[in-house]
């Protein structure tokens, strides 16, 4: 396989490189044009209630209140109808105004499978989008599109690289396509399977040691490439590689669980050595802004905890000091 299809075999075995545009400004152009068109509409809407309200007709001075009178009407006098007309209009567009605000929670969902493959008539998708939630959120839910997470700037560059280092029939993206992940549109992507909230400074740091050190001058020779399914096998062997984050985290966890007894137990032993007053309480001062420091390295969740931990840290060397003072 190649082109799209190998980038397909390649997003399935690294999700790293499922990184997608979410054509922000298009879907808001899409949204204002499509908001003026109903609010268009909205104002002849309420210029026809009005005039039938106004109407000589009792038919039609029934339309507010009766929907019923309004459906059963038969176009005798002039004008009767065109409520009627403009509300079907109205219920139209408003489908398709509401879909942009339900694409992007569908899109996360089974839903999405529906908006690429659906083949039959767009009422259908319309009827099932609407079923992702109720008509009273429809304005709330475009919030959830600032809400996908950005891309994961590690995973884009080697998306590129893998992209750039393709030959022959492999580098197949030309023209706009060739800049959809380049760097002018790196504030429109996103990462649709990334977990950035698992990543810590110190995740991180392994993270590009595995994947662009090792993996670039050793890993793609000792690792094989994952399985793909023979069908959408790639012509040429991707040269994107992933190791799995549960190493890394198994790694920060043993890292972790050493650091902190070792931190505690050493940070006393120099403290015992020093016998002036003033050097143990600067020594306190850099003891606690290192541990704070190791903290955030290893991805303390809040800064309530981090503040509570450092504090009991220096309040325990501050004891420990108080017990050992001649």
């Amino acid at each position: 396989m190649n082109g799209y299809d190998a980038m397909c075999s390649d997003m399935a075995t690294n999700p790293e490189a499922v990184i997608f545009r979410k054509f922000t400004i298009l879907n808001y152009r899409a949204l204002l044009f499509l908001q003026s068109e109903l609010n268009q509409k909205e104002g002849r809407l309420v210029s026809l209630i009005k005039h039938d309200q106004n109407s000589l007709d009792p038919e039609r001075r029934q339309f507010s209140y009766s929907f019923d009178a309004m459906l059963r009407s038969n176009g005798e006098t002039e004008g009767s109808t065109l409520q009627r007309e403009l509300m079907r209009e109205i219920c139209h567009l408003l489908p398709n105004y509401s879909m942009w605000f339900l694409l992007i929670p569908c899109f996360k969902s089974n839903y999405f499978s529906l908006y690429v493959f659906c083949s039959g008539p767009a009422d259908f998708f319309f009827r099932e989008l609407l079923s992702c939630g109720s008509k009273d959120e429809l304005l709330l839910q475009i919030r959830q599109l600032g809400h996908l997470p950005p891309v994961h700037e590690p995973s884009l560059k080697r998306l590129r690289e893998a992209q750039m280092s393709a030959q022959g029939a492999n580098r197949f993206l030309r023209g706009r396509e060739q800049r959809i992940w380049s760097e002018k549109k790196q504030y429109d992507l996103t990462s649709l399977t990334d977990r950035q909230e698992d990543r810590d400074p110190l995740s991180s740091w392994l993270e590009w040691c595995v994947t662009d050190v090792w993996h670039k001058y050793f890993g793609h020779k000792l690792s094989p490439p994952k399985p793909v399914d023979e069908d959408w096998a790639p012509a040429v062997p991707s040269k994107l590689g992933q190791y799995p984050r549960s190493l890394i985290a198994r790694i920060v966890t043993g890292v972790t669980t050493i650091l902190a007894p070792i931190f505690v137990t050493l940070s006393a032993v120099v403290l015992f050595f020093v016998d002036s007053e003033s050097k143990r309480l600067g020594l306190i001062v850099g003891l606690s802004f290192l541990f704070s420091l190791a903290l955030a390295c290893v991805g303390v969740p809040r800064r309530i905890d981090s503040f509570v931990a450092t504090a009991t840290f220096t309040a325990v060397l501050i004891v420990f000091i108080e017990n050992n003072t001649d």
